[in-house]
């Protein structure tokens, strides 16, 4: 009986603390490109997470995250707004997402609630040489003499039953306020930033501010990179969490030729249909409850639903044969 219990007690534990990677490895890009989501897919899952994209056919740009293997460390300007200066994903992988934050970014839990243990960050190319070396745009960080006070620095908050947090972690991107020069730095390698502190949550929103400011608003590029999310697997109030769960059904799975999708206690929830590379198939809301999605022209392969109720988050696959 004892052993039954220690056994029991480690597999709760083990299942208690189980981790998803979000390295977005699983997108097919070919290296030194990107994607910026010209193509109208509307964001990137990996993992646990989606990063919403919103771009623009009218002035061909785009807001929020791009997917990113460009490995330009050493060309400034805008042109080279998709690369990382660290010249790689963490621990050399290919692929990374840049965002490009003029307002907040944001990035959404999927599946509920969770709470997002961390994840590596660095400065992209842009912004490092723009604050290293300066330019048309933006000063030299520290001044002609060094010792101006600047900073470049990331706030990030939470979102949780709709509302934003108070609750804050503070990352440098770049540091230069100590009355000791050889102490000044812009970030230049993938540096882990711990978010556990901040608990559950529906999303996270990135926001930047620097010293170096105009009548236009922050003189320095507003771009950084993330990489490898971690997120745990079941939120830490699991019990409350498994009785209100919402559940998201699709029928039949695998599909051939329709996917019947139901979710039970929602009021007309709007939901998305992605394929294995973030690409947006289409949009519906479900009425009743209850949609028919045509997959007859859709590919064989795994796709996702991902329901978006009340700022709730929550997804499913299913596989077209």
């Amino acid at each position: 009986m004892k052993t039954y219990l220690f056994f029991l007690l480690f597999f709760l534990t083990k299942l208690l603390f189980a981790q998803t990677i979000a390295d977005f490895e699983e997108y097919e890009l070919s290296s030194d490109t990107f994607n910026n989501g010209s193509d109208g897919s509307g964001g990137f899952i990996s993992g646990n997470i989606f990063l919403p994209n919103d771009y623009s056919l009218d002035f061909n740009a785009w807001l929020g995250w791009a997917l990113s293997s460009k490995k330009d460390t050493m060309t400034p300007g805008f042109f080279n707004q998709y690369s990382c200066i660290a010249g790689s994903g963490n621990d050399s992988s290919q692929n990374y997402a840049v965002a490009f934050a003029l307002e907040p970014a944001t990035l959404k839990l999927v599946q509920g609630p969770k709470r997002v243990s961390g994840l590596y960050i660095c400065n992209g190319t842009y912004p490092y040489l723009s604050m290293r070396d300066g330019d048309s745009f933006s000063k030299k960080f520290g001044g002609p003499s060094g010792n101006d006070p600047d900073f470049f620095i990331m706030t990030v908050k939470k979102f949780s039953n709709g509302l934003l947090s108070t609750d804050s972690i503070n990352f440098y991107l770049a540091d230069f306020r100590s009355d000791n020069s050889d102490e000044d730095y812009i970030i230049s390698d993938w540096t882990y930033l711990d978010l556990s502190p901040l608990g559950e949550a529906d999303s996270l929103q990135f926001n930047l501010f620097s010293s170096d400011n105009g009548i236009f608003g922050m003189n320095t590029p507003a771009y950084f990179c993330i990489d490898q999310i971690v997120t745990e697997d079941l939120s830490t109030s699991l019990s409350s969490t498994i009785q209100d769960q919402v559940k998201l059904d699709l029928f039949p799975n695998p599909a051939t030729t329709f996917v019947q999708i139901s979710a039970e206690k929602q009021l007309n929830p709007v939901i998305s249909i992605y394929d294995q590379t973030g690409k947006m198939m289409q949009t519906a809301t479900l009425i009743e409850g209850r949609y028919t999605l045509d997959v007859q022209d859709y590919l064989p392969g795994l796709y996702y639903v991902v329901m978006e109720n009340n700022t709730k988050y929550i997804s499913a696959g299913f596989i077209k044969q």
